[in-house]
């Protein structure tokens, strides 16, 4: 994931963080591993692809929501459904 993304979501994570623990309690070791963590990620847009059973459809989850709240498999089709891209070719 991009430097900005990443940085955008760990505001977002770290202020969380701060209102449940205390900005005195925050572990700066705990910070920088969810920070690289998030920069390992593939996806650029700040969503984890997130499928439950065999429907075929994948729900985009906000990183944040995973980190401060958790995700329950019954949660998860609160979130969007990914939009599938078609690689589909039109023959004139």
């Amino acid at each position: 994931m991009q430097e900005e993304k990443v940085t955008e979501i760990m505001g977002r994570i770290c202020a969380g963080w701060e209102k449940k623990f205390g900005k005195d309690k925050l572990n700066p070791i705990t910070i920088e591993a969810t920070r690289e963590s998030l920069r390992r990620s593939p996806f650029d847009d700040g969503f984890m692809r997130v499928s439950v059973g065999f429907s075929g459809e994948v729900h985009l989850v906000p990183f944040e929501d995973i980190i401060l709240k958790g995700l329950k498999g019954e949660d998860v089709e609160k979130y969007p459904v990914e939009q599938k891209k078609t690689n589909k070719v039109t023959l004139k």
